[in-house]
């Protein structure tokens, strides 16, 4: 269930009536990795199998892909929908100590809530060297826009949810995920890609809203060097995208597009 039926009285200058509208659904899931509790997020309902397996990976816990994990959902009967998941992992194939990190809930607006100290703003890290062959074609830019729009439908029955769209070297859609968090849709589909042993078939990342400095390390985890955004990008996302050698593209929208670092990525002819 990821949207939820509400009775509203919707105002115009002439008039005020009575409608029924449908909001994305805002739930809180916990996850757990071997027993123990690693953060309690706040997410729209679906796919959080996927968005476990990618925030574990963009968060450099689980960074072999080749592990399979075990899930394990206990359901909230009051919401009718996942409340917790249980993750269990060998121990050896964890990257990282879980253990009394991401204690706080993260919201959906913020996917990095909880962190401990500074250097886990990841903000280290050597440039991405292997660019496709092919450069990213401006036209490319706007058509992969207008396909993140196409694969969206909760947000044109809600207006309330983000979208996130990997895409291939030939402009290939290869995942598409919405969530009421910007981060938690990015994570959707990494984790998506993983599952389906397609993580290094992807180049880049299309994004609803602003495209932050947290979304390109993401996208820097699963080495895409292109983020594409309808929306603005943070100062920290361009300084990033310069440091990792990754394209920041933002406001691709009504036929256009500004690119603020690595322009040589895209091809303008």
């Amino acid at each position: 269930m990821s949207s939820k039926s509400f009775k509203a009285t919707r105002f115009s200058p002439s008039s005020a009536k009575h409608v029924e509208d449908h909001l994305a659904v805002e739930a809180v899931l916990q996850l757990k990795l071997n027993g123990i509790s690693y953060t309690t997020t706040v997410r729209t309902p679906g796919a959080d199998e996927a968005l476990a397996r990618g925030l574990l990976f963009t968060e450099g816990v689980l960074v072999d892909t080749t592990v399979i994990p075990e899930y394990h959902h206990v359901p909230d009967h009051d919401a009718g929908h996942t409340g917790c998941l249980e993750i269990t992992v060998p121990e050896k194939s964890l990257a990282k100590d879980v253990t009394g990190r991401r204690s706080a809930m993260v919201n959906a607006s913020c996917g990095l809530c909880g962190i401990r100290e500074p250097e886990e703003l990841h903000m280290t890290g050597a440039p991405i060297t292997t660019h496709p062959k092919q450069r990213l074609h401006i036209d490319a830019i706007q058509e992969l826009t207008q396909c993140l729009a196409i694969h969206q439908p909760l947000f044109q029955a809600t207006g309330g949810v983000h979208g996130a769209l990997a895409f291939g070297s030939d402009g290939t859609v290869l995942s598409a995920h919405e969530d009421i968090g910007r981060h938690n849709a990015v994570d959707k589909v990494i984790g998506d890609l993983i599952q389906q042993g397609r993580l290094q078939d992807g180049i880049g990342i299309v994004v609803s809203g602003r495209a932050s400095y947290e979304i390109v390390f993401k996208a820097y985890q699963a080495q895409w060097p292109y983020i594409l955004s309808v929306s603005a990008p943070s100062s920290l996302a361009v300084e990033m995208g310069e440091h990792f050698g990754m394209c920041i593209v933002g406001f691709c929208r009504e036929n256009r597009a500004t690119v603020y670092s690595r322009p040589e990525l895209v091809k303008f002819e």
